[in-house]
């Protein structure tokens, strides 16, 4: 009983190890994400600003089969984008 204790109690640690691990990563990848996506943001409004258009143009067609492959409903210009 005792070594079977150890044993579920061993195995509880390792998995909620596994799952902090899990966690802490898939957030760090959401951070670096989200860090890509305000470049990209800022990117787009400074070819907007500076009237390059064709730029513009590109980076907003980029980002939204970005936004496609990840599946997520944004704002971006005047207009919403559902994917």
């Amino acid at each position: 009983s005792t070594f079977l204790d150890q044993a579920l109690s061993s195995w509880l640690e390792c998995k909620h190890s596994i799952t902090k691990y899990y966690k802490s990563r898939g957030a760090t990848q959401i951070r670096e994400q989200q860090h890509l996506d305000t470049i990209i943001l800022r990117d787009y409004q400074d070819a907007l600003s500076a009237r390059d258009f064709g730029r513009a143009g590109r980076l907003k067609r980029e980002y939204l089969e970005d936004l496609k492959r990840r599946n997520i409903r944004r704002h971006l210009g005047n207009s919403l984008i559902y994917t």
